[in-house]
C-alpha cells in the first residue's frame, strides 16, 4: 500500500469513526461500543498484514500500557464491586477505547499528524453543521418542541458533550488556520470556525466556553512562535466572533416557547449569515497567507507587538475587574452564583452563559470525594457511583455519574485507577511539550487540554465521540518521538499481536448481539409489546449472563400480568446478579406480602432512602 493510500485510509477511518459515533447519540449506548472494538480490531489486523515494519516509541508503549492497565483494573474491580452489571459495561467501554488507541498506534505514521488533526476537524465540522441544521430548520430533521430546554444537543444527544466537541473544533480550527502547510487547508480550517462557534453558543454550555478559552490560552503559551500564531489569527477570528454575535441576536433560536414560524425565520436568516461568514473566513485567510508569505518581521517590531498584546490583556482584565466591582465583589458574586442550584434563565437560554451555577455538581463531587475517602486504594468498583449516590445523597436528584472524571475514578477505582488515568493523559502531554517545535503539535496538545478541562467537570468519558477524539489527539502526540525505539516485527511477534485482536473481534461480535437484543427489549417495553420484550430479553440474558437488566424486564412483565410468585422468583434471580439495585428489591416488595415485603422494602430503602415509590408504598401500609 502506498503512502498516499495509507493517508487516505487513515483520514477516511477517522472521519467515519467520529461521525458514526456522533450520529449514534455520541456512542453513549453499549450498542456502539462493540462496533468500535470490532472495527478497531479489524483495522489493526489489516495493518499488521499489509505493513512490514512498525516503529514505535517507549512513550507510546507506556501510554498504551497505562490504558490497558486501566481496562484491566476496571475488570479486577468485579471482585468487590456492588454492581456487576454496570462494572461489565465499564469494562466494555474502556476496552473499546483501548482497541481504538492500539489500532491508531499501528496505523499512524510519523508525519501524519496533519492528517489526524484535519480528519478530526472535518468530522467535528460535519457533526456541528448537522446540529445547526436541526436548529435552523425546526421540524424538518427533528421534531420541534418549543417548551423543551432548547439547548442544542443533536446529533450527540447531550448538549454539554456537543459543547466539548464544538470547543475541540474551535481549537483545531484555529490551529490549522494558522499552522497548516497549504493556504487552501488554512482557508478550509478557518471556514469551519463560524460553524463550531455557533454550535458551541447554541449548546449554552458554560464549561465548553471555559475549556475553549483555557485551550486557546494554553496554545499561546506552549507554541514557541506564539506571536506568529496571533498574527495569523487576526484575519480569522472576527468571523466566528460575528457568528456568535448573530446567534445571540436570533432570539427565536435562543428562547424557549418561540413559535415555530419565528424560529424558522430566524434560522433561515442565520444559516445564510453563517454561509457568508464561512466564505469570508476562507477567502481572507488565504489572502492573508499569500500576502504575508516570505515577510520577515524585525525583532523590534515583534517586541512592540508582544508588549501591545500584554498591555491589551492587562487592560481588559483591569476593565473587567472594575466593571464587576473589584476583586472582592467578583469572588463573592462567583461564590454565590456557584452555589445556586440552577440558573434562572426565564426562558432565555443566553442567560445561562452568565451564571456560574454548578447545578448540583457540588453535591455530586462531595459524594464522590466521600466515596474515595472510604475506599482510597481500590475504590468501590467501576460503575458503582450511581448506587453510592442513591445511598448517600441528601437531595432527590437522579444522576448516574459524578460529573468529574478524576473524582469518579478516585471513587470507583481508587488511587490505583487515578494513577492509571494520569498515565493515559500525562504521557502524551509530556511528549507533546517536548515535541512542540512541530507546528501542529501544540494544536493537538491544546485539544487534549480542552478535553481534560471539560471532563473534570462533566461525564465526557462516558461519551465515546469526544473521548475517541481526545485519544486520537493524544496518540498522535506520541508519534514524533518514534525515533527512540524501533521494534523488529517478526512473524512470531505479529502472531502474538494478532491473537488478542482476533479474540477481541470475536468477543465484540458477541457483545454486539447481546447489547442489541437488550436495546430491542427495552424499545419493545417502551411500546408495551410484551411478547417482543420477553423474546429479546431472553436472547439478551443468554448473550449477557452477567447482566440483571434483561432479567428485570422479564420480572416486570410477570408483575404487570399479576404473576406475583413468578415475578418474585425472577426478581431474586436478578438480585443474585446485582444485589445493590434498589429497583429489584422494590420489585420483590411489590410481588410479596407480610414479612417478606417488609424485609424487601427495608433493603430497598437502605439502598435508596429518598426514593419516592418506597415512601408511597410505606405510606399505604401492608
Amino acid at each position: 500500500m502506498t503512502r498516499h493510500a495509507e493517508s487516505a485510509l487513515l483520514a477516511l477511518l477517522l472521519v467515519v469513526t467520529v461521525v458514526a459515533l456522533g450520529a449514534a447519540d455520541g456512542g453513549y449506548y453499549p450498542t456502539s461500543w462493540g462496533w468500535l472494538s470490532l472495527g478497531s480490531a479489524w483495522i489493526a489486523m489489516l495493518t499488521l498484514f499489509l505493513r512490514d515494519s512498525f516503529p514505535t516509541s517507549r512513550a507510546e508503549l507506556f501510554y498504551l500500557g497505562a490504558l490497558a492497565f486501566l481496562c484491566a483494573w476496571t475488570a479486577v474491580s468485579l471482585l468487590w464491586t456492588a454492581t456487576t452489571t454496570q462494572t461489565v459495561l465499564e469494562i466494555q467501554r474502556t476496552a473499546s477505547y483501548l482497541a481504538f488507541a492500539g489500532a491508531l498506534m499501528l496505523l499512524v505514521r510519523r508525519r501524519q499528524l496533519p492528517i489526524v488533526i484535519g480528519s478530526l476537524l472535518t468530522a467535528i465540522a460535519l457533526l456541528c453543521a448537522y446540529g445547526l441544521a436541526t436548529r435552523f430548520y425546526p421540524g424538518r430533521l427533528t421534531s420541534y418542541d418549543p417548551s423543551g430546554s432548547y439547548r442544542l444537543s443533536e446529533p450527540v444527544g447531550y448538549w454539554n458533550a456537543l459543547a466539548l466537541l464544538a470547543a475541540l473544533g474551535c481549537v483545531l480550527g484555529v490551529g490549522c488556520a494558522a499552522r497548516a502547510r497549504r493556504s487552501v487547508w488554512r482557508g478550509l480550517a478557518a471556514a469551519t470556525l463560524p460553524i463550531a462557534a455557533a454550535t458551541l453558543y447554541f449548546t449554552f454550555g458554560r464549561a465548553g466556553w471555559a475549556a475553549l478559552f483555557l485551550g486557546l490560552g494554553f496554545l499561546l503559551i506552549v507554541d514557541k512562535r506564539r506571536l506568529d500564531l496571533v498574527a495569523a489569527l487576526l484575519p480569522t477570528l472576527p468571523w466566528p466572533a460575528l457568528a456568535v454575535w448573530r446567534s445571540y441576536e436570533a432570539s427565536g433560536l435562543t428562547t424557549a416557547n418561540s413559535p415555530i414560524a419565528t424560529a424558522t425565520s430566524d434560522g433561515r436568516s442565520l444559516a445564510l449569515t453563517l454561509l457568508v461568514l464561512c466564505s469570508a473566513a476562507f477567502v481572507t485567510t488565504i489572502v492573508f497567507t499569500h500576502a504575508t508569505r516570505g515577510v520577515v518581521v524585525p525583532r523590534t517590531l515583534r517586541t512592540v507587538f508582544a508588549l501591545l498584546l500584554v498591555g491589551a490583556s492587562l487592560a481588559a482584565v483591569a476593565a473587567a475587574t472594575v466593571a464587576f466591582g473589584g476583586p472582592s465583589a467578583i469572588v463573592r458574586n462567583a461564590t454565590d452564583s456557584i452555589q445556586v442550584t440552577s440558573p434562572n434563565v426565564r426562558g432565555d437560554q443566553t442567560e445561562r452563559l452568565f451564571s456560574l451555577s454548578a447545578h448540583h455538581r457540588l453535591d455530586q463531587w462531595s459524594v464522590a470525594v466521600d466515596g474515595a475517602r472510604r475506599h482510597p486504594i481500590v475504590g468501590m468498583g467501576a460503575g458503582a457511583f450511581e448506587q453510592w449516590w442513591l445511598r448517600t445523597r441528601e437531595i432527590p436528584f437522579k444522576v448516574r455519574d459524578a460529573h468529574s472524571l478524576p473524582l469518579e475514578t478516585a471513587a470507583e477505582l481508587g488511587v490505583i485507577g487515578v494513577l492509571a488515568l494520569l498515565g493515559v493523559f500525562l504521557t502524551p502531554f509530556v511528549a507533546g511539550v517536548r515535541a512542540r517545535s512541530d507546528p501542529l503539535v501544540p494544536v493537538a496538545l491544546a485539544g487534549v487540554v480542552v478535553y481534560i478541562a471539560h471532563a473534570s467537570a462533566d461525564w465526557d468519558w462516558e461519551v465515546p465521540v469526544v473521548t475517541v477524539t481526545a485519544l486520537a489527539l493524544a496518540g498522535a502526540l506520541l508519534v514524533p518521538g518514534r525515533e527512540e525505539h524501533v521494534l523488529p516485527w517478526s512473524a512470531r511477534r505479529r502472531a502474538l499481536v494478532v491473537a488478542p485482536l482476533a479474540v477481541t473481534a470475536v468477543v465484540s461480535l458477541a457483545l454486539i448481539y447481546g447489547n442489541r437484543a437488550l436495546a430491542q427489549a427495552r424499545a419493545a417495553s417502551d411500546r408495551d409489546d410484551t411478547g417482543a420484550t420477553m423474546r429479546h430479553a431472553r436472547t439478551a440474558a443468554r448473550w449477557a449472563p452477567w447482566s440483571s437488566a434483561p432479567v428485570q424486564l422479564e420480572a416486570d412483565i410477570a408483575l404487570e400480568r399479576g404473576n406475583f410468585a413468578t415475578a418474585r422468583d425472577v426478581y431474586r434471580e436478578a438480585i443474585a446478579k446485582d444485589p445493590s439495585n434498589w429497583e429489584l428489591w422494590f420489585g420483590v416488595a411489590l410481588s410479596s406480602k407480610g414479612a417478606e415485603r417488609r424485609a424487601a422494602l427495608d433493603r430497598a430503602r437502605a439502598l435508596n432512602p429518598l426514593a419516592t415509590p418506597i415512601s408511597q408504598l410505606l405510606g399505604k401500609g401492608s
